[in-house]
């Protein structure tokens, strides 16, 4: 069990592009998902019954909750902004959750992968700040008052490529630990142990998503609310 992503190497798939596949995939089920809560959606605006709860159905309550949560951080922002940060967190969550699954390896255990989405925050928010701000968005890197800008600048510099470190380390660091923990106690005790690793991967899978997206929504809530 998890002794490496053994199925893209019966595709022929080199070692070096694994991660680039798995994020394929990734971005396949991220695609039919949102294709099956749209028409599931469709299908209730038109009154058509349904006997049971559907998976569509859930990952629409699923959502709903995320934007309300996200609604705590962004306030008036959050319709904007939803779209990305869910779409954020649910590839996330499914690019962990693969790694489960024996013969697969999780794309977010790659360092290029999770500063490639820690990147794409980055420049996003910046985009944001000025798109709002225009050239007052130098603010947020000169301080209040123009006479300590020489000390104020290169701490915040440092300190916003420090998210970008930080996003990246994090979610690398704890899926690479998690994968890493779950292979050794499969060789340990074949039986039984692992099933409870799988629910603590699931747990982890579920936080480091979550912390994904919320980190990310507020640096874009700080790119906005410069004043603050």
């Amino acid at each position: 069990m998890h002794e490496g992503p053994f199925l893209f190497e019966a595709l022929g798939i080199a070692e070096r592009w694994v991660p680039l596949a798995g994020s394929l995939i990734v971005f396949l089920l991220v695609l039919l998902m949102g294709l099956a809560i749209r028409r599931d959606h469709r299908r209730r605006d038109a009154a058509i019954p349904s006997p049971r709860p559907t998976l569509p159905a859930v990952l629409e309550y699923l959502v709903e909750t995320l934007v309300s949560f996200l609604g705590s951080i962004l306030g008036q922002y959050t319709h904007e902004f939803a779209r990305l940060l869910t779409g954020i967190f649910f590839f996330i969550l499914c690019a962990n959750l693969i790694g489960l699954i024996p013969g697969l390896l999780a794309p977010t255990t790659s360092l290029s992968i999770n500063l490639a989405m820690a990147l794409v925050v980055f420049i996003y928010y910046h985009y944001i700040g000025i798109r709002d701000h225009g050239v007052s968005y130098i603010k947020l890197f000169i301080g209040p008052v123009w006479w300590i800008a020489f000390l104020i600048l290169p701490i915040e510099i440092i300190s916003h490529f420090a998210r970008i470190l930080s996003l990246t380390l994090r979610l690398t660091g704890n899926m690479s630990g998690e994968h890493l923990v779950m292979g050794v106690f499969s060789h340990l005790l074949p039986i039984g142990l692992p099933v409870a690793f799988l629910f603590l991967g699931l747990f982890t899978a579920i936080l480091q998503a979550f912390v994904f997206m919320t980190l990310s929504a507020i640096y874009i809530f700080l790119s906005i609310e410069i004043d603050h």
